[in-house]
């Protein structure tokens, strides 16, 4: 781990990311030394990796803030150049032993993102095939809230919501808003969708039930004219994503994976509404 600001290199590369009149999400999962599962390696980052982004975007002059506050700025058609969301999907427990500090030491705000069914248990979407993966409890979230961070839904059950039922979806979406404001006293005003899949009627559903932004994964940024708050897009942080590679996603160069992958959602979707029909257990995906 770097202590301190960044090399030159590393804010250089970052300061040539600011694009005005575009909404910039960083989206990570798991914060952990720990060695991770094969199939899982891509959703966890070391925490001095995390320390050296928030350093590099602090010494760039960004500031990373939570979506709600990133979106508010948009809307009020102020400058967000200089803003970064920073999003952490899953609340696992290592988000409060090892992200949360580093967001204090640099003054950096973030959205968490909850999957409320799994709130002090371990990530049951997930099945058994990464290990244990324990989610943060209930005093746990509402120590992060006290400190700062948003902290948005996941859905309920973590399931792709795009290939539900309506009634379904209404539920999942509603439930967890319910649990989040009894928990934490606070209605939550952002989502995640699960697995980062919505059509426009989940995102119908999302807006009904109460919030007032949702997004997905995208591998991409979202230019502010004509800014949907239910389709904000996201930039996934891999393990190996260095200070100028997070400028490289900064400013839309996601490369050939990022690109493959908006290409083929379609007739993914397909695929998994026909994993639907045959699964037996509707609560359990991928990551």
């Amino acid at each position: 781990m770097r202590e301190g600001r960044p090399t030159s290199g590393e804010a250089s590369a970052v300061a040539a990311a600011p694009l005005p009149g575009t909404v910039r999400v960083l989206m990570y999962h798991s914060v952990s030394p720990a060695p991770a599962q094969r199939g899982f390696r891509r959703y966890r980052v070391v925490p001095g990796l995390l320390d050296e982004h928030l350093s590099a975007l602090a010494g760039a002059g960004l500031r990373g803030v939570s979506l709600t506050d990133l979106l508010e700025q948009a809307r009020l058609g102020r400058d967000v150049s200089r803003l970064v969301a920073l999003t952490f999907d899953d609340a696992f427990a290592d988000f409060a032993d090892h992200a949360l500090p580093l967001l204090g030491r640099h003054r950096a705000q973030a959205t968490l993102y909850v999957p409320t069914a799994h709130v002090g248990r371990d990530a049951g979407w997930l099945g058994a095939r990464y290990g244990r993966l324990p989610l943060m409890d209930w005093p746990e979230l509402r120590a992060a809230s006290a400190s700062g961070v948003e902290i948005g839904s996941h859905g309920h059950w973590h399931r792709e919501l795009d290939v539900l039922p309506a009634r379904e979806v209404a539920d999942e979406v509603q439930l967890s808003r319910a649990l989040l404001e009894d928990e934490l006293g606070t209605a939550p005003q952002s989502l995640a969708y699960p697995f980062g899949y919505a059509t426009p009627a989940v995102r119908r559903a999302v807006h009904e039930a109460g919030f007032a932004s949702a997004c997905a994964v995208g591998y991409t940024t979202t230019p502010v004219p004509g800014l949907d708050p239910f389709a904000v897009q996201r930039l996934l942080v891999a393990p190996g994503t260095t200070p100028e590679q997070l400028a490289d996603l900064l400013t839309g160069r996601q490369g050939a994976e990022a690109t493959l992958r908006r290409w083929t959602l379609p007739a993914w979707r397909t695929a998994r509404r026909v994993r639907h029909r045959l699964s037996g257990d509707p609560h359990v995906g991928t990551p």
